[in-house]
């Protein structure tokens, strides 16, 4: 009888052991693909927000004739993006929040190829925006974009 419990507790020994290998591979192979799942939703839901913002200007009105982009045109635009609405109103005590959170209106460009006085293609692109993970922060700089051709007024 003394050499079951013997092998039992060798066997529970052994256990322990495989578990803590196991663990120390699992544990940083868990966490990465949790991470790059993270970046990559986050990358997503930016390519999503910067094509509806696109989308969006290229059928609303200019208001200019010339590739300078005129102000309330760039301002409704960059709303859309990051807010998903033009005009976001801040309601009671708590304030529109981000499609991708960080993301503000400083990080979107807006930029227009012109067609003589009439706007050809809406370029909207993210800017000098940061997504931070756990090992490393990916910058977005121009990218993602969306181009769409100008069927506004």
């Amino acid at each position: 009888m003394g050499t079951k419990l013997s092998v039992r507790k060798r066997r529970q020994g052994n256990a322990i052991i495989e578990f803590a290998l196991m663990a120390s591979a699992m544990v940083p192979l868990l966490t990465g693909v949790t991470q790059f799942g993270h970046t990559f939703f986050m990358y997503n839901q930016l390519v999503s927000a910067v094509k509806a913002g696109s989308r969006y200007a290229s059928v609303r009105e200019y208001g200019g004739t010339t590739s300078t982009v005129p102000t309330e045109f760039a301002t409704e635009v960059k709303n859309m993006v990051v807010y998903g609405k033009e005009d976001p109103v801040t309601t009671g005590v708590s304030p529109d929040q981000p499609v991708v959170k960080g993301l503000s209106v400083n990080n979107i460009s807006v930029s227009v190829t012109m067609n003589g006085t009439t706007p050809k293609t809406v370029t909207v692109n993210v800017v000098n925006f940061t997504i931070g993970s756990i090992f490393k922060k990916f910058t977005f700089n121009g990218k993602p974009a969306a181009t769409y051709p100008f069927n506004g007024s």
